[in-house]
Parts: structure tokens; C-alpha cells; sequence
């Protein structure tokens, strides 16, 4: 029996988190992130810097035959690999490729991928989240120019194709049958448009029938059938909601003949790039069709059964990663049926596993591979899974500490549905995503169990999914932002600003030197309770009590029962004292609370700084080797005269501390000699 194991059903359900690539499984607790994804990771990050590296040269002088194509591919390609939709070398690209107009099906449709692919790095470095024309769309759709020239793409490859007959040509195509066609095209052509769909750009339904009527009917088969055995993977949905309780995929068995597709209809022999471009164009066929034509689609679906049992039987075809030739161009092509059909594994092939291990060993020592930046290019597509043209790419199901020091374990979250972890921020951007309602209470649950000093760094993300609409999950969105922050008000500007004062608190306290008057500028500057609170966690933490004046503002100030137990306990701690804070609803008693502070930061809390910090020093000195001495001794003098009643103490306890003396000697000006 052959097995190809796919993800979710066949079938297209709008509305429906679909997993993409593979069937996730969740790991033991002690377990740790697959270390094979780090070195993907790692060959990503290198080819994106390889391709970055060539674009300044093809900017200025595009590639001829296709410039628009050659230079919006490696431009795709460095975007999904990670690169800034800011670095200079991306935006100038652009703005070459803006004055270039549409001549060519595959440059239309690679300047489509290079659109697509800065929309949503765009939306993932959260460029957007001040806007308010963003109303009503969802996160990763363009907008602006962007949309504007995506429109004016997917308008022209409408226009391009051999209209009634569902393929493309090189250019335009006159009138049905008066050109050559060929499914190379045809497959980057109908991938662009299905980037249009994803955008909210409308593509005549009538095209995607087309497309359909023609790849089923010049379809090759293979007179032997073969029996296969299709395992749809569960639903993401499925497992969060508990709606099947089996772990295992659901599998249905078919016995077809294995069907292929060659360079052109009249062309002789599968080819297997082809026949995997054939597979794609059905599936991004069957999307646009929806839930029309319910005839056409069932044949659809018999001759995608077709086409995946080809490629079982043919799959060491689409393991040829070799420089020149189609081998890269081809494993390409089958990285696009995968993640758009959800499949895992073709028979016991698993097509990424498999085809990542090959271009790990064939990556070159300057990070790209044999035959330029095009391979290069295709290379990096397939790491990055490229074509998850749906806006809803599944998060890894990983475990690992979820409260650890690294932001990476920070994000994998404890989701008590799944028994086990899941990545916090990209669960929020499936459900920023889908807009499917049914998914807040994981959203929930994924803000409730991330690391609460760390929660703020889910900010970006929120901001991107509360689109200003009413809808449910912008007020999750919302609401999740004022449970973070503190903060009550309805304007999205605010919460960007409160992340803005959240990251500058983290710069400043992983630093190693804080700056006690920036974090008192900041203090001041915020209204947010929990951002008060930090700062004071980081004053704290690095010993900032000259910060104990603003502390008693602090008290007069706020309004928060809870904010002023938290100031009133640490002024407690610093000072030695012990001044007893009020019942809840006492808000006189909290005045009482507040002149005795003042009253005590008038007359002693100079006092109180300098004797902490001379505290501190002296310890360091007790531990310090004697050539760090002079530089301590030289820190206590800075302290001033008020350091000199502790400092007279310290000498009485240190008898023979010289150390000790020539600094009170600095200060009071007098010799006091050896005792």
C-alpha cells in the first residue's frame, strides 16, 4: 500500500484554522526545541544574507529578459528569510521595481511574491499599528501603495491569460488558442492571483474554473492504479476545542491511476516539476472556486488524489537539489503542494524533512547554493515553507521551560487542552488572523499563562489583531491591552506608547548600568500602573535609592490601593521604617500615609541615599582586590557630606580600615590619622 499522508481535508471550510505543512504532535515537558530547526534557521539566516547581499547590484542594473521577475524574486526571498521591510537594500528595490511596468507573466507574478512578502513582514514588525485605515482588514493584507500596485498585478495577469482556456503565455495572450501556453507559467500566474484573493482583491470566479477545466482535462495517467492511503491531520481547531479526542489523523484510502502533467497540453511524459505545478494550480483552483460548482470541484478532487499518488511514485524525482538545471525550480514546485494541500509525508516520505536535509548539505560556505541567486532563491522559499498563501500558518507545538530566561521559552506557553506548550504569539496571530471567534478562549488562556513579568512583549501583536472594528476579537484584543497595561482608554495609540516605555525599561535594565534619571523620567512619563510597577522592580533590583523622593510623589499622585501598597512597602524596605499603610477604602488614611513620608523625605532621605549607597560600597570594597580600592575609595568621596556621620560609624567598626579613613579624610578635609 502506498501512504501519503496529508494535513487537513481536501475539502476548502472559510472560517477553519487549518494546520500548514505538518501534522504537529505535542511534545514530553523535557523535551527541547528540535535542534534540525536550528540549523534551518541558521541556512535561512545566510541565504537571506547572501541575497541581500546581491540585490544592490541587480537594483541598479536589473537582470535583463525579466527584469521586474529577476529582481522581485531574490527580493521575496530575503522578506521571508527575515530581512527588514526598513534596510536600506529592501527599500531600494522597491522603489526600483515602482517605476518598472508589467510586461512579463512570471516578472508580474515574482513582483506579486515580493508584495506579498513585505505586506506581511510589514504587519510582523508591527509597521502598522498606529494606523487607522487598517479598520475591517485583517493584519497581514496590504494596504496604501502596496495595495494599489498588487491590484494593478493581479488585474494585469487576469487580462494575460488565454481567456476561456485557464493558462498563460510568456505576455499576453490575444485571443483563446492564439498563443503557445505552457503550465510553468500558468502555475506562478495562478499562484499570484491567489495572493491577490488573500489580500482582499477580487479575481473573477470564472478564471479559477477555467484553471480547473483545463489542468483535469490534459492530466496524464498512469494505466496501473496504485492503491494509496490519504491521513488528513487534525484540525488545530479540532485539538484546542477537544472535538475529536484521538491524536491519531484520519485516513481514507483511494485505488487511482497516478496522474501527471508535462511542460504544455500537447507535450509528451510527466514531468515532475510540472506535475507538482499542476497539484498547486488545483488547490489554489479549489480555493477561489469555494463552494461553487460542487461537480467541477469533485472531479478537482479525483485528479488531486491523482497527482499526489504521481508524485509518491515518482517522489526521488523532486530530490534533485544540484546546481543548474530545474532541481531546485522543482523542489520548489512540490513545497508549494505541500504546505497548500496540508501535506505531511508522501507515502513514507516526509517531503521537508527530506528535502531540507538535501539543501542543508548543499549550502555553500557564503551561504548560498549552486547556480546563483535564482536557486538560491527557490532554496530559501522551500525552507520557509514560502507558499502559505493563507493567512493562517500553524504555530510549532513545542514544550520547553515556559517560564525561562530566554524570550524563546518565554513564548512556548502551557495550553491545558493540548498538554503541552504552544507558541504564544503565534497562536495570536492565527486567531489576529482567522477572526474566528471560537479561538479567544485559547487566546485567553495564552495571555493568562505567559511569563507575567514578560507579558507586555505580546503588545505588538494585540495591536495588531484589535483592527479598530467591533468585532469579538478586537475586543479581546483590547481587552487583553488593558488587562497588561492598566490602562482603560479606547485609543490603540496609547498601548503602542505604553510598549514603547515597556521596551525602553527592559533596555535600561538589561543594560547592566541603569540611569537612575532616565527611569525617573519614565516613572514620571507613564500612567500605567503596571509600567509604575516595573520601574519599581528595577529600581529595586539595581539599588536606586535616590529614586526615593520620586517614590513619595508616587504616593500623592496615584489613585491605585494596590500601586501605593507596592511604594509604600519598598520606601518600608529602604528606610528601615515602618509605616503602616491603610485599610482599601481608607483614602484618608493614605494622606495620613503620605505627610508622614514627606515629612521623613525633607529631613532624612539624603541621609538614607547615601548611607545605602556607602552600604554597597563598602561591601565591594571588603571584596575587592586592593587594585580596585582607589576606584571605590573615589566613589564613597562623590557621596558628599552626607556620607560622613555613617562613614565616621563604619571607621569606629573598622578599626584598622585605612581604606575607610583616607575617604573621611576626602571628605571632612582633616587628618584623622590611624586609631
Amino acid at each position: 500500500m502506498k501512504n501519503v499522508t496529508i494535513g487537513p481535508r481536501l475539502a476548502f471550510s472559510l472560517g477553519l484554522i487549518l494546520l500548514t505543512g505538518t501534522v504537529f504532535t505535542v511534545r514530553s515537558p523535557a523535551e527541547d526545541v528540535d535542534p534540525f530547526q536550528k540549523r534551518i534557521n541558521d541556512a535561512i539566516a545566510r541565504g537571506k544574507d547572501n541575497l541581500l547581499g546581491q540585490l544592490p547590484g541587480m537594483t541598479a542594473k536589473p537582470p535583463g529578459g525579466y527584469p521586474m521577475g529577476r529582481l522581485s524574486l531574490p527580493l521575496a526571498a530575503a522578506l521571508k528569510g527575515g530581512a527588514s521591510v526598513k534596510d536600506p537594500t529592501i527599500v531600494a528595490a522597491f522603489a526600483r521595481l515602482a517605476k518598472m511596468q508589467p510586461a512579463k507573466t512570471y516578472g508580474v507574478s515574482c513582483y506579486l511574491f515580493a508584495l506579498d512578502a513585505l505586506a506581511r513582514r510589514q504587519a510582523k514588525e508591527g509597521v502598522r499599528r498606529r494606523s487607522r485605515t487598517f479598520v475591517g482588514r485583517k493584519p497581514h493584507q496590504a494596504k496604501g501603495d502596496v495595495r494599489k500596485r498588487m491590484a494593478q498585478m493581479v488585474d494585469w495577469l487576469v487580462g494575460a491569460r488565454a481567456e476561456g482556456m485557464g493558462y498563460w503565455n510568456y505576455g499576453y495572450s490575444s485571443a483563446p488558442g492564439a498563443q503557445r501556453h505552457d503550465f510553468s507559467n500558468a502555475q506562478f500566474a495562478i499562484l499570484g492571483l491567489q495572493i491577490g484573493i488573500e489580500h482582499g482583491i477580487a479575481v473573477p470566479r470564472k478564471v479559477f474554473e477555467e484553471i480547473a477545466k483545463i489542468f483535469i482535462s490534459v492530466q496524464t495517467l498512469i494505466e496501473a492504479p496504485e492503491k494509496i492511503n490519504i491521513s488528513y491531520g487534525l484540525r488545530l481547531e479540532d485539538l484546542l476545542q477537544k472535538r475529536r479526542t484521538s491524536a491519531k489523523a484520519q485516513s481514507v484510502s483511494f485505488t487511482v491511476k497516478p496522474g501527471g502533467w508535462q511542460y504544455t497540453a500537447a507535450a509528451g511524459g510527466s514531468k515532475a516539476s510540472m506535475t507538482a505545478a499542476g497539484a498547486s494550480s488545483l488547490l489554489v483552483a479549489r480555493n477561489g472556486l469555494g463552494r461553487a460548482n460542487l461537480a467541477l470541484r469533485q472531479s478537482l478532487d479525483k485528479a488531486l488524489v491523482r497527482s499526489y499518488a504521481w508524485i509518491n511514485k515518482n517522489f526521488k524525482s523532486f530530490m534533485v537539489a544540484g546546481g543548474g538545471g530545474h532541481g531546485l525550480y522543482t523542489m520548489y514546485s512540490l513545497e508549494k503542494v505541500g504546505d497548500l494541500g496540508e501535506i505531511e509525508k508522501f507515502g513514507e516520505h516526509n517531503w521537508y524533512v527530506e528535502g531540507a536535509t538535501i539543501l542543508l548539505d548543499k549550502q555553500q560556505g557564503d551561504g548560498g547554493w549552486a547556480g546563483g541567486y535564482v536557486n538560491t532563491s527557490f532554496a530559501v522559499f522551500f525552507l520557509t515553507r514560502a507558499t502559505r498563501l493563507k493567512p493562517y500558518s500553524a504555530p510549532k507545538i513545542l514544550t520547553n521551560s515556559p517560564a525561562g530566561g530566554g524570550s524563546t521559552d518565554r513564548d512556548l506557553v502551557f495550553i491545558g487542552r493540548l498538554n503541552g506548550f504552544i507558541s504564544a504569539k503565534e497562536i495570536l496571530r492565527i486567531l489576529g488572523d482567522s477572526r474566528n471567534a471560537s479561538m479567544i478562549s485559547v487566546g485567553e488562556e495564552v495571555v493568562r499563562n505567559y511569563s507575567q513579568n514578560f507579558v507586555g512583549e505580546l503588545a505588538p501583536v494585540l495591536l495588531n489583531i484589535w483592527t479598530g472594528s467591533s468585532d469579538k476579537v478586537s475586543r479581546f484584543a483590547r481587552t487583553s491591552l488593558q488587562q497588561i497595561t492598566g490602562l482603560s482608554s479606547s485609543d490603540r495609540s496609547d498601548y503602542a506608547d505604553w510598549y514603547g516605555s515597556f521596551e525602553k525599561i527592559h533596555a535600561l535594565s538589561s543594560s547592566g548600568g541603569v540611569n537612575a534619571a532616565a527611569l525617573s523620567r519614565l516613572l514620571k512619563g507613564t500612567k500605567s500602573p503596571t509600567l509604575k510597577g516595573k520601574i519599581l522592580d528595577v529600581a529595586h533590583r539595581n539599588k536606586l535609592y535616590q529614586l526615593a523622593g520620586d517614590l513619595v510623589a508616587e504616593l500623592s499622585d496615584s489613585k491605585s490601593h494596590d500601586y501605593r501598597l507596592k511604594v509604600n512597602g519598598l520606601l518600608n524596605l529602604w528606610s528601615g521604617r515602618s509605616v503602616t499603610p491603610p485599610a482599601p477604602r481608607d483614602a484618608d488614611g493614605w494622606s495620613k500615609v503620605v505627610v508622614a513620608w514627606k515629612t521623613w523625605s525633607v529631613s532624612e532621605s539624603s541621609s538614607l541615599v547615601a548611607e545605602r549607597q556607602l552600604d554597597d560600597l563598602l561591601t565591594s570594597l571588603e571584596k575587592a582586590p586592593p587594585e580596585a580600592a582607589p576606584g571605590i575609595i573615589k566613589k564613597i568621596v562623590s557621596l558628599g557630606d552626607a556620607a560622613v556621620p555613617h562613614l565616621r560609624r563604619a571607621v569606629e567598626k573598622n578599626e584598622y580600615s585605612f581604606h575607610l579613613i583616607e575617604a573621611l579624610e576626602q571628605l571632612t578635609g582633616k587628618e584623622i590619622g590611624l586609631r
